[in-house]
């Protein structure tokens, strides 16, 4: 196999260690950063610098994402599981689901266990106490 153009030929013998079909990752030993591009490029694994991935959604599933109203409402019906629906919707910031999901995380989270704590320090510390006091050892 040639290398592609901009590989030097130390890379020729480790060209592309490709696991994992489309989205495989390619291994280079000693190989510069130019010529780490130029093999993904070779090998088809290369897109855009800045380029994100993006889900093509279409028909009523796309309808609904791109409806706030509908989002904000799958996230009040069904809690943390409407989370996915956030976040694969184009209609909200990355800030705006970055704090819904930390606002979700809390309130499923951090909330109940602030709670049992609540329960047992409050409510059952002084029953605990009051049973020890009455059965001395």
């Amino acid at each position: 196999m040639l290398p592609p153009e901009g590989v030097s030929d130390r890379c020729v013998d480790c060209l592309v260690e490709a696991t994992g079909g489309e989205t495989g990752e390619l291994a280079l030993r000693g190989g510069s950063p130019g010529e780490l591009a130029a093999v993904r490029q070779a090998a088809g694994l290369s897109r855009p610098a800045g380029a994100t991935a993006q889900i093509a959604l279409s028909g009523p599933v796309a309808a609904v994402l791109n409806n706030r109203l509908l989002v904000v409402a799958i996230l009040l019906v069904a809690g943390p599981i409407g989370l996915p629906a956030l976040w694969l919707s184009p209609r909200f910031s990355r800030v705006t689901k970055a704090v819904c999901t930390i606002g979700f995380f809390l309130a499923t989270v951090v909330l109940p266990l602030a709670g049992a704590w609540y329960a047992f320090e409050i409510l059952l510390r002084p029953l605990a106490d009051a049973i020890e006091q009455a059965n001395p050892r």
